[in-house]
């Protein structure tokens, strides 16, 4: 029994767990995978039908009844087991022969019950008043602690909840259409801050707001001026005003729909639902000013950002409901179209997956809502052909420049979307810094793809500098390079898609030897005796990788005895390998090998000098007593202080009579000769040990990255 034991837990059993093959796969090595044999004698029986027989296996030593029932019942059962991997959603077998688990969880999180009692929410709160005539935060279902709102104070509320709906209190309107025109930033501000209190009600608000944006951001020495455009925009806010929306709370278990849409500066949405009476109601606006890097993006991606910003925002209320997103463009089918999706289009995609969103083309809803929103909401134009573009590979531009006391050039390496590399290489015959090289051969290489009709491309870069200056994260505050940073935003701006990355040099290595070789980079006979062997032979110079690998290898490979960083040098020549920082490289890779510094001789020598402290250090101590006498002082100095710490240098007093007395001041004069033999014995005690501590110290010092 022992031996069958040991013969089953030595071989691998056939699950999912292992990386065996299944039982409906062909296993092509059976000499090193075995089943697992059992004790009674198997025979096959088939559980599926004629179409698509479902063999499987039960023991010949059942009794015929039972054997006849275990096979009905797994029949009737055998939806619960698996013949092919198109039964096992989430499993595959790869190429490497491993098995792939991934499972989607979007059916499973709406299947979910969505939480009926979520925390409390201002905008949720306001909504549940609606078409009831009392809100109470106390336990309002037993009938009992229900306060009315005093009579006096009811014009301090914000909003209104009749039986219609959710409405702005009359009293916050009338303050707002009363408003002289303001005739300074403050004012402005205030007007701003009562209307910015209203905007759930108003359409479009950053739209209609946006041209008090330059006085909003004026400086107190600039001076304040009211145009006509601002007094258009004034008035129009009080006009709107005028005859707010109603708005609706939703009902439970119906669909929302949020219409969606995006301008050159603002975005914005807005949330309906239908009523009992299939008549369409405004729920919430929304909107915002987009800011200078969300301008710059595509029309699509401005699009695809407010249904991210729409969803963040009423998140509490589309959680719990199916959600029908309207909008001219299927932003949804855009982002999922994407075979990686990374950035901001992968960030944001991420976030929208808890919602169960439907897209529903603009075209095909017709109503008063719709039109008004559009009217408030003008989308910008994409074209249709943008959609078909998700799986468009863009034309990438890789560019150096390389500037030496022997010449100036710049190098460029042009990738088609089919793979097809151009490589282009230029001298400047002019002299110049290594930015302004770098700049030269970027605008150089977009001007070569304005030639060829490119629209889309992916710019890739190894000065930092340019790339960030490029693609607006830092200012361009250099009056040499100011030129060419306007020329080469001139060009951008003539492509319709332009993404900007900054890479290694390591990544740039095409473009970097186009530039060496265009500037006339040459090797020094000096250098070139440095990459000469004792025999006179040239050494072979490694890139960072495989100076990295030679390394490792001669260090802890399979012929590496863990050496010293001269000794690696050494043996790396003897390989005629090199590169510049050969000596520093190994004596670094030695000081930080883990395994040398584990088994390596232990330095116990101290590293720091031991200091002698001869003054003791300050304490308090404190005990109740009923009466303060001398002698219960004398009697706390002995049992408190002297005989827990020795006897002290000084004892610090508020002077008191007590204090102060014949009896204590005797008795301290008593100890003080006490005192002084015993601190005389310490400080020769310390002298001596320190004295021989320190005759072993040894100083050490670390560097980053080393083990201690």
């Amino acid at each position: 029994m022992a031996d069958r034991e040991g013969c089953i837990d030595s071989v691998p059993y056939d699950c999912i767990y292992d990386d065996g093959p299944l039982g409906f796969e062909k296993n092509n090595n059976t000499d090193t995978v075995k089943k697992v044999e059992v004790q009674d004698p198997l025979e096959e029986v088939d559980i599926g039908n004629s179409d698509y027989p479902r063999p499987t296996y039960v023991s010949k030593m059942l009794p015929d009844d039972f054997k006849k029932e275990m096979v009905e019942i797994l029949k009737e059962y055998c939806d619960c087991f698996a013949w092919d991997y198109a039964e096992m959603p989430g499993l595959s077998r790869e190429l490497n022969g491993k098995l792939r688990v991934c499972i989607d969880f979007r059916d499973l999180n709406s299947a979910t019950p969505k939480d009926e009692y979520p925390m409390p929410i201002a905008d949720i709160l306001i909504d549940s008043t609606a078409v009831h005539e009392m809100l109470s935060f106390m336990d309002g279902y037993s009938g009992y602690n229900q306060i009315y709102i005093a009579e006096e104070d009811v014009s301090k509320t914000a909003f209104r909840c009749p039986e219609k709906g959710i409405e702005i209190d009359k009293n916050k309107a009338k303050a707002i259409l009363e408003a002289p025109p303001p005739t300074n930033k403050k004012q402005l501000q205030a007007f701003l801050g009562k209307v910015n209190y209203l905007r759930r009600f108003i359409s479009n608000l950053s739209g209609k707001t946006k041209v008090f944006a330059p006085l909003i951001k004026l400086k107190k020495e600039e001076e304040f001026q009211w145009k006509t455009e601002h007094e258009e925009a004034f008035d129009n806010i009080k006009q709107y005003l005028t005859n707010p929306h109603i708005m609706t709370p939703p009902r439970h278990g119906a669909p929302l729909k949020l219409y969606v849409s995006a301008s050159e500066v603002t975005i914005g949405g807005m949330l309906a639902q239908e009523d009992e009476n299939g008549n369409e109601r405004v729920i919430y606006y929304l909107s915002r000013v987009l800011n200078d890097v969300e301008s710059r993006y595509s029309p699509i991606e401005k699009l695809c950002l407010t249904l991210y910003f729409s969803c963040l925002k009423l998140k509490y209320y589309l959680i719990p409901r199916n959600v029908y997103v309207i909008s001219k463009f299927d932003v949804l089918k855009y982002m999922l179209s994407f075979p990686i999706l990374h950035g901001r289009l992968g960030k944001w995609m991420l976030a929208l997956t808890e919602f169960s969103l439907h897209f529903i083309p603009a075209r095909a809803i017709k109503g008063q809502v719709l039109a008004d929103f559009l009217v408030d909401h003008p989308c910008i134009d994409i074209d249709e052909n943008l959609l078909s573009f998700v799986g468009f590979v863009p034309w990438k531009l890789y560019f150096d420049g390389s500037c030496h006391k022997g010449g100036v050039g710049i190098g460029i390496l042009i990738i088609s979307p089919s793979g097809e590399p151009s490589k282009f290489l230029f001298e400047l015959n002019y002299s110049c810094s290594n930015n302004v090289a770098e700049y030269e051969a970027l605008i150089m290489g977009l001007e070569l793809l304005l030639e060829r009709g490119v629209k889309n491309v992916k710019i890739f870069g190894d000065s930092q500098l340019v790339v960030c200056q490029v693609s607006l994260e830092h200012r361009c505050v250099s009056e040499n390079l100011r030129k060419y940073f306007n020329v080469a935003t001139e060009l951008l701006s003539k492509f319709d898609s332009v993404i900007v990355r900054h890479v290694p040099r390591e990544l740039n290595q095409e473009a970097n030897e186009l530039a060496q070789i265009a500037s006339r980079y040459k090797i020094k006979p000096a250098t070139l005796e440095k990459l000469k062997s004792v025999d006179g032979n040239l050494l072979t110079c490694l890139g960072e990788k495989e100076a990295y690998l030679a390394l490792a290898e001669v260090h802890e490979g399979i012929c590496g005895a863990h050496q010293s960083g001269k000794k690696m040098k050494w043996v790396i020549n003897r390989k005629r390998l090199y590169w510049p920082t050969i000596q520093r490289d190994c004596i670094n890779y030695a000081r930080s090998c883990e395994e040398c510094q584990k088994h390596g001789s232990l330095q116990h020598i101290p590293a720091l000098e031991l200091h002698v402290i001869i003054k003791p250090w300050p304490f308090r101590e404190a005990i109740p007593l009923r009466e303060v006498t001398y002698n219960e002082i004398i009697d706390f100095i002995e049992e408190h202080i002297m005989h827990r710490f020795g006897i002290p240098q000084s004892i610090t007093t508020d002077q008191g009579t007590m204090f102060i007395g014949k009896k204590v001041m005797e008795y301290a004069k008593s100890r003080d000769d006490e005192r002084l033999r015993a601190l005389e014995r310490v400080i020769q005690q310390k002298e001596i040990m320190s004295k021989s501590y320190n005759c072993r110290v040894k100083a050490k010092t670390f560097a980053v990255g080393d083990l201690v």
